[in-house]
């Protein structure tokens, strides 16, 4: 919030005049450059809508969307934690509910999927919060850590998170379990 709003506006192309007649203040100007994207700009929800590819397998899919999404919050969430430390992210902008809304689209794109693939889990709400929380919370530790990563890594992660969370893929000559077989129960789980 210190830089001269001129070496801003400089930087932008136009008058400090034009940048705070657009923005109103500077504090105003550092909130919409740290922001998150407005749910209609964020095209990874465009794609969850739009999905899935019955061409392209599921698991590939979910771990590209994933890749994304790590992509994004490794940009966006310092920013946010910055926002939010600074105390300059409060209304009008908490309106923004971009976590929930990846969440809500994730789910509905993983019902969709069940009905082309092997991503088959009880409840999409859950899962989708199973697969979101583990990348905001792997940034957020990230940023506060001085971490840093890439998109391989970003892949890596969500294909083992992806690999973790579902079954594996039933081979063609394997018979499908039983829907009573196919979950485990409490005492099932293996600590090891």
């Amino acid at each position: 919030v210190n830089a001269p709003v001129a070496l801003v506006a400089k930087a932008l192309g136009v008058t400090p005049a034009a940048l705070f007649h657009r923005t109103g203040s500077k504090e105003r100007l550092f909130v919409m450059a740290l922001r998150p994207a407005h749910v209609h700009e964020f095209k990874l929800l465009k794609a969850l809508s739009d999905g899935p590819d019955a061409a392209t397998p599921v698991r590939r899919q979910l771990i590209e969307i994933l890749t994304r999404l790590g992509a994004h919050l490794a940009l966006t969430s310092p920013n946010l934690f910055l926002l939010y430390a600074a105390g300059m992210f409060k209304p009008p902008y908490r309106h923004m509910d971009l976590p929930a809304d990846t969440r809500r689209h994730l789910a509905a794109w993983l019902r969709r999927a069940q009905h082309h693939g092997d991503l088959h889990c009880r409840d999409a709400a859950v899962m989708a919060e199973a697969l979101v929380g583990p990348f905001e919370a792997r940034h957020v530790y990230g940023y506060l850590h001085g971490m840093q990563t890439s998109v391989g890594q970003e892949r890596r992660f969500a294909r083992r998170l992806v690999e973790g969370l579902f079954r594996p893929a039933a081979s063609p000559a394997a018979p499908a379990a039983s829907p009573a077989a196919a979950a485990p129960v409490l005492g099932d789980i293996d600590d090891n």
